[in-house]
């Protein structure tokens, strides 16, 4: 009963310690001033890069202040979310992750819009982007912030007749007619778009603890001596004690769980401490974050 009660405790400090922690990304400092778009028709997108921290690796919203956009009725807008293989800060290869559709609802100077989008993992960098149709001539819906300079190299825009991923229409950004890293703009900056993520243990099943060895602050998606430590500690702990539990990572078979076997197991924990964990938290631990 005390095992079951400890094991409870410790699930119950994991969620208090990261569920309310959320990352906001964002690049602008919220006074946007600048309105951008195309001087001829298009669908125009916009968006800027961010660099994903352990923190907030499961994106779950996307935000957006519009430039010059009808006030009635209210454009139809895409949200996008891009991964970036090669981390090089240029979008053209993203692949596709995560979308959704909304409206940009009536234009106010620099107020945020939140659309929420099925939670999804990104690692390294990623591209969060808006698009619309526009006409070329009066619509500018790139809100775009002129005192973040400093990082224009961040921020991009693409135009072509529709985005549709991947072919027929294209088969990824670097096939768009129309091409601008913002660094190259005239009036050069970021936008007005960012993203907001949260905690997500997607590290290993050796991910225990903290860096300091602390399981009630752990996991922090890296494998370190905290983890170490933390599970022979609990391993070699005197039968009966609660705190073995902390090393109960799989089943007697050295089976994790489901989730960390692409959800076709059906391992432990088990509630017990044996050679089962022994070989599953070695085998993690030296296979390192995946």
């Amino acid at each position: 009963m005390h095992s079951l009660a400890f094991s409870a405790a410790i699930v119950s400090s994991l969620l208090t310690s990261h569920a309310a922690a959320q990352v906001v990304y964002a690049l602008d400092d919220g006074t946007g001033s600048v309105n951008i778009g195309p001087t001829f028709p298009a669908e125009f997108m916009w968006g800027n890069i961010f660099d994903a921290s352990p923190a907030g690796q499961l994106i779950n919203t996307i935000s957006v202040a519009y430039g010059s956009l009808p006030t009635s009725p209210a454009t139809p807008v895409r949200l996008y979310l891009f991964e970036d293989p090669t981390d090089d800060l240029d979008p053209r290869d993203a692949v596709l992750v995560a979308t959704t559709t909304g409206l940009s609802d009536q234009p106010r100077t620099n107020v945020f819009i939140n659309y929420p989008i099925t939670p999804t993992i990104v690692r390294g960098t990623f591209f969060v982007a808006a698009s619309c149709q526009v006409d070329g001539v009066s619509l500018r819906p790139g809100r775009l912030d002129p005192q973040s300079i400093a990082q224009a190299a961040r921020a991009w825009v693409f135009g072509a007749d529709t985005f549709t991923f991947p072919a027929p229409t294209l088969p990824d950004l670097a096939a768009s007619p129309y091409i601008l890293n913002m660094s190259q703009n005239i009036v050069r900056g970021t936008f007005l778009v960012r993203a907001t993520g949260s905690f997500i243990a997607d590290c290993s099943p050796a991910d225990i603890a903290n860096t300091d060895g602390d399981p009630s602050s752990g996991p922090d998606n890296q494998l370190d001596n905290g983890d170490f430590t933390v599970f022979f500690t609990a391993f070699f702990a005197e039968q009966g004690d609660p705190a073995r539990l902390a090393a109960d990572i799989a089943n007697t078979d050295g089976v994790v769980a489901s989730m960390w076997q692409g959800g076709s197991s059906t391992g432990g924990p088990d509630g017990q401490v044996d050679n089962g964990d022994f070989q599953a938290f070695f085998g993690a631990f030296f296979t390192g974050c995946r």
